[in-house]
C-alpha cells in the first residue's frame, strides 16, 4: 500500500508535505537543520577539550571515552 503525495504529513508536527521525499514539512525540515548544526558544534567542543584532557592525562582521556561509549550504547 503506497501513500499518496497529497496525503503525506510531517512526523513532527502532522502538517502536510509539500516534498514527497522528506518525512518533514519544510518548517519543521529547517529547525531540524539547525538543532543538527548546534549538535555539530557541541561535538566539535567536546572533542576540542577531550583532546586538551589527553594532553593532560591520557588515561582520564580513555576512560572518559569509554563512559561516553557506554553511554551511547544504552540509548
Amino acid at each position: 500500500m503506497s501513500i499518496k503525495h497529497s496525503e503525506a504529513t510531517c512526523d513532527w508536527c502532522n502538517r502536510k508535505i509539500e516534498d514527497g521525499d522528506s518525512l518533514a514539512c519544510r518548517p519543521c525540515y529547517e529547525e531540524l537543520e539547525v538543532q543538527v548544526g548546534a549538535w555539530k558544534k557541541e561535538a566539535d567542543r567536546v572533542l576540542e577539550l577531550l583532546g586538551e584532557l589527553a594532553d593532560v592525562s591520557p588515561l582520564a582521556a580513555i576512560l572518559l571515552l569509554h563512559d561516553i561509549r557506554e553511554f551511547g550504547e544504552e540509548k
